[in-house]
């Protein structure tokens, strides 16, 4: 794959990605999948993936990929206000942020490297 398939491959995987975490933070509870790890590390791993997608998918601007995506973050945990039997918590929204700037960090670093 050359560096532009693989920069629309994962922006379509971004993108689908964040369709999917907003699709499970508005639903019921009860359509979220529940797994071993916890929901605490299940927030940070899945939030981590979508700041890499984003991060590979958007290469150049990554402060700006950054900022967005926290500030989606934001908006999905803040959406939960209105969706009865959700509730939005401030730790789940620093989690959540904190793993989507580590992903994009994780992409620029990757690069930075490999353009010295």
């Amino acid at each position: 794959m050359d560096v532009l398939s693989i920069k629309f491959v994962a922006k379509v995987a971004g993108w689908l990605l964040l369709a999917v975490i907003v699709f499970l933070t508005l639903s019921p509870a009860s359509y979220r999948p529940v797994t071993k790890v916890g929901h605490n590390l299940e927030h940070f791993l899945i939030h981590v993936v979508l700041g890499v997608t984003f991060g590979i998918g958007y290469a150049r601007q990554w402060w700006l990929v950054a900022l967005g995506l926290v500030g989606l973050t934001a908006a999905v945990e803040f959406a939960q206000l209105f969706v009865p039997g959700r509730h939005a918590r401030l730790k789940d929204l620093v989690i959540d942020a904190v793993a989507v700037c580590l992903g994009v960090a994780i992409v620029w670093g990757m690069d930075v490297a490999a353009r010295s």
